[in-house]
């Protein structure tokens, strides 16, 4: 009866210590059986919930079934391994991969798809924020990341079984977010044209071939743009790009003028210059809008429309702005070293003095007899009058000279007269220092900004006295060619800004 107690006792221990899944004995079949059906209860439950067609809805299955239908198999197996007889192990095993492994599996891409589709959605949430709020550098850095995001949870996406199912998953995750991608691509590939040209690092002023080749191809997109947030912001960036390199008109007109006072020439004239030589509509202007040079019919170059300089570098002439009006001062003050020997010199010579430098003017463009002083319409005779209408200086009018000039085979020969003398002498006034103390000539308008749209302040009489204190700054309107200064009325201390032509003779 002992004994009988005991060997009682010692299968229950056994039993125990089995379906712990430590022992190496063998189990029952009966008991590898039961735990392979309860195996195949839960995955069976598990087979319905991630079928499109039982739920019509993609969700997780239920969690606690799915556990436990791995937990189960997993009890199976060990149960099976242990089974003594190779026939009642492979019985067994064929239903745990027919009726468990199977759906397990199953259950398991299921899962493994939705969390691909939900990290798809995430991103196609996070490009939605970037569009309305027209962020362009987050839009480009979401749209890459959700295109890779595509590709990448797409293989997941394609591993759920059933056709029925897989199309669902592909409608919910992967249709809108690829509907995403391409309705915002043209945004994004514009976007990143410009950051090809803020690549090149260009200095102000400065072109390269790059850029009108990226900028028409932006221009081509602008049809394709879907989003107004983002129409905005490819504008606002556009416009931030491009003028680093189409320099607005008072940065060029400012340029203008620091060129031409470390070359000695009144600003006046090398603005009107430029004015005249840079065409009917780009005035002012080194480029066209897409950053392409501008070159005339007849090979003129840039701003100051240079042709024929054999000791300049042509891309230099055309890419770079500032390199351009130099080359024109430079040409400019070679015509004006020509005075008093191949051009009459006027006055007593002092560049300071605008009418001095006619016959250079009429010499930069060129001693043809069209230029003749007395032909109307001649090249330096439109020079100044930009002079006396977009500097508002009353320069001479030289149809008031007596030339005695000669024509030689269609070239203007000056030696019979070399001097000339104007009752008007006009010195510039656009080259005053911060700490000069000047005299206002005419009355003026004193105003509260360096513009000519907003209301000026008062009248400021002539005769009254001012400090200047900042260096001469353009507007941005390209028909004026005058500077504004900021000064201090001494008499009462008030600042504002009046035009250079308040002290002009």
């Amino acid at each position: 009866m002992k004994n009988v107690l005991k060997t009682t006792l010692l299968a229950t221990v056994f039993s125990a210590v089995l379906w712990g899944g430590q022992s190496a004995e063998a189990a029952t079949y009966s008991e590898a059986e039961k735990l392979v059906r309860q195996a195949e209860g839960y995955a069976g439950t598990v087979k319905w919930q991630v079928s499109y067609e039982y739920t019509k809805t993609i969700a997780r299955p239920d969690m606690k079934n799915f556990n436990a239908a791995k937990e189960y198999r997993l009890k199976a197996q060990t149960a099976i391994n242990t089974l003594p007889a190779a026939s009642q192990r492979n019985v067994l095993n064929d239903r745990l991969k027919k009726n468990v492994d199977t759906y397990v599996n199953r259950a398991i891409a299921y899962i493994d798809a939705i969390t691909a589709g939900e990290k798809i959605i995430r991103q196609q949430s996070n490009l939605n924020t970037h569009i309305s709020s027209g962020n362009l550098e987050k839009l480009e850095n979401t749209y890459h990341v959700l295109s890779e995001e595509i590709r990448k949870q797409a293989k997941l996406l394609y591993r759920v079984h059933g056709q029925s199912t897989r199309d669902a998953f592909l409608v919910k995750y992967k249709a809108p977010a690829e509907s995403l991608i391409k309705g915002v691509k043209h945004e994004v590939t514009s976007s990143m044209l410009l950051d090809d040209i803020q690549a090149l690092k260009l200095p102000e002023g400065i072109s390269s071939s790059v850029v009108p080749v990226k900028v028409n191809e932006y221009q081509s997109y602008d049809t394709y743009i879907n989003y107004p947030t983002l129409q905005t912001a490819l504008n606002n960036k556009y416009n931030a790009t491009m003028s680093k390199i189409v320099l607005p008109q008072n940065k060029m007109k400012d340029l203008i003028t620091e060129v031409a006072i470390e070359n000695g020439i009144p600003p006046e004239i090398l603005k009107a210059i430029a004015y005249q030589e840079s065409g009917d509509t780009l005035k002012f202007q080194q480029f066209k809008n897409n950053g392409e040079p501008i070159v005339s019919s007849d090979n003129g170059i840039g701003i100051m429309q240079i042709t024929n300089h054999p000791t300049e570098n042509v891309e230099d002439l055309k890419y770079n702005t500032r390199n351009n009006i130099e080359v024109g001062a430079e040409l400019l003050k070679e015509k004006w070293s020509w005075t008093g020997d191949e051009l009459p010199k006027i006055n007593d010579g002092d560049p300071d003095v605008l009418e001095n430098w006619y016959f250079a003017v009429l010499a930069y463009n060129g001693r043809s007899s069209i230029n003749h002083p007395t032909n109307s319409g001649n090249y330096q005779n439109k020079i100044f009058e930009f002079i006396r209408s977009s500097s508002q200086v009353k320069v001479f009018n030289f149809n008031n000279l007596v030339y005695d000039i000669s024509v030689n085979n269609g070239i203007l020969d000056f030696t019979p007269k070399l001097q000339y003398e104007t009752n008007i002498q006009n010195k510039t006034t656009q080259i005053y220092k911060a700490g000069q103390t000047l005299k206002i000539t005419t009355s003026t308008k004193f105003r509260p900004e360096p513009n000519t749209i907003v209301k000026e302040k008062y009248t400021l009489a002539a005769g009254n006295e001012v400090q200047i204190l900042e260096k001469g700054i353009s507007d941005a309107t390209g028909i004026n060619h005058f500077v504004f200064y900021k000064v201090k009325v001494n008499s009462t201390g008030d600042i504002g800004y009046v035009f250079s032509g308040a002290f002009a003779k």
